[in-house]
């Protein structure tokens, strides 16, 4: 069991913690029962009290705010400002960092010997230019000659001496 946060008698803006509630919110964490200042008790969940996001009963939006509590009420506003810029703030996406492309030219794979790049598709696989021991062209997928899974232009006589 997690260790308990004991928050009797702690002042959480406009709530004072006075006891353990008896019951538990849905998420499974403890609830507090405190007293407002306006003189409302009300069940917090402890979350709640400690993040901020419970500061009153709810009379701390509807009843004006006296004295030093009016500096509360411009960092409630700014609190407010906060998460909706962040809730509407695009998510960024990672940067991707650019594939170094090996160069394969002059290698030979089996009967296959790399001419030169030839491109890379939307997957950002790269093919190369080859050419086979009988002569013929062939695009191959990088990966594909490093792995050893082509080794030839896949004629027939490219196949019997492979």
């Amino acid at each position: 069991m997690p260790n308990l946060i004991e928050l009797r008698g702690r002042r959480f803006v406009r709530l004072k913690v006075l006891e353990r509630a008896e019951r538990t919110v849905k998420s499974g964490r403890l609830s507090w029962r405190c007293r407002c200042d306006c003189g409302n008790e009300v069940i917090v969940d402890g979350g709640d009290l400690r993040s901020g996001k419970t500061m009153s009963c709810g009379c701390i939006l509807t009843r004006p705010l006296d004295g030093h509590e009016k500096l509360l009420r411009s960092d409630l506003a700014l609190m407010r400002a906060r998460r909706k810029e962040h809730a509407s703030r695009p998510v960024k996406k990672p940067k991707v960092r650019p594939l170094k492309r090996r160069n394969l030219t002059g290698r030979l794979f089996g009967l296959l010997t790399v001419r030169r790049f030839d491109h890379r598709d939307q997957y950002r696989k790269d093919y190369w230019l080859c050419f086979c021991g009988c002569g013929r062209k062939r695009i191959v997928r990088a990966d594909k000659l490093i792995s050893g899974r082509h080794t030839s232009c896949g004629c027939k006589g490219c196949k019997r001496t492979a």
